[in-house]
């Protein structure tokens, strides 16, 4: 559903990006890079799956008014949005889907929602149209997986997302990573959020601009690495 999440390193962009930069005059400074990351996992011992970075539901649901969706939990009664959104060669070829893309395995998929949930493995929330309440797109976090090694990072957090084929390119998606980043700095409060982008994906670049991300490397399963400050304030 969202990008696989792999055991991956980074190597520095080799476009001189900055470590630092200015969002709505807040100006920022990041500092992420390999060394960092092995040792902050070294240091911690974390386990295979939970990390200290403790996943919830956003309560009340967040809303953005101006694009007319909410964040909420999957249901049931989307199984047939989801089973769609898999079999879509764009969705596929970029998030992890299961094997199994029918409506009885999407059913299932909701079905271990609260599960996941409950264990750290993944916040995985559905931006619905706030009129009709159907699936546009969604979004989620999960820990990010630590260089070299089977663990996850106790306070990194990944962000990912995709879009129904008829709604892309409308700005739901960066909507939706907005909102979950700006709520996640807020009340997750990891170290760092990241978000994982194949090269040359101009839509998610986009997305992941529009809340708040920057390109600061490449990583051993070939996609880009982004990631957005401890502190963001959007206008």
């Amino acid at each position: 559903m969202l990008p696989a999440r792999r055991t991956c390193s980074l190597r520095p962009c080799s476009g001189g990006v900055s470590p630092s930069f200015c969002l709505h005059a807040v100006t920022v400074e990041v500092h992420i890079c390999k060394e960092d990351v092995v040792a902050s996992a070294a240091r911690r011992s974390i386990g295979p799956t939970v990390g200290r970075v403790k996943l919830t539901l956003p309560t009340p649901p967040l809303v953005d008014a101006a694009a007319g969706i909410i964040l909420r939990p999957w249901r049931v009664d989307d199984a047939t949005a989801l089973a769609a959104a898999w079999t879509d060669p764009a969705v596929a070829r970029h998030c992890e889907v299961p094997p199994d893309s029918d409506l009885a395995a999407a059913s299932r998929w909701i079905a271990g929602w609260t599960e996941r949930l409950e264990r750290g493995l993944a916040l995985d929330l559905v931006a619905a149209d706030t009129g009709s309440d159907a699936v546009i797109a969604e979004v989620g976090l999960w820990p990010f997986p630590a260089p070299g090694s089977g663990s996850v990072l106790s306070d990194v957090v990944e962000v990912g997302w995709w879009t129904v084929a008829a709604r892309r390119r409308q700005g739901f998606a960066t909507a939706a990573a907005r909102l979950v980043v700006g709520w996640a700095l807020a009340s997750l409060a990891p170290a760092r959020l990241v978000a994982r982008i194949p090269p040359g994906s101009v839509g998610s670049e986009r997305v992941a601009t529009g809340a708040g991300l920057t390109r600061r490397g490449r990583l051993d399963d070939h996609h880009d690495l982004w990631v957005c400050p401890r502190a963001i304030v959007h206008a």
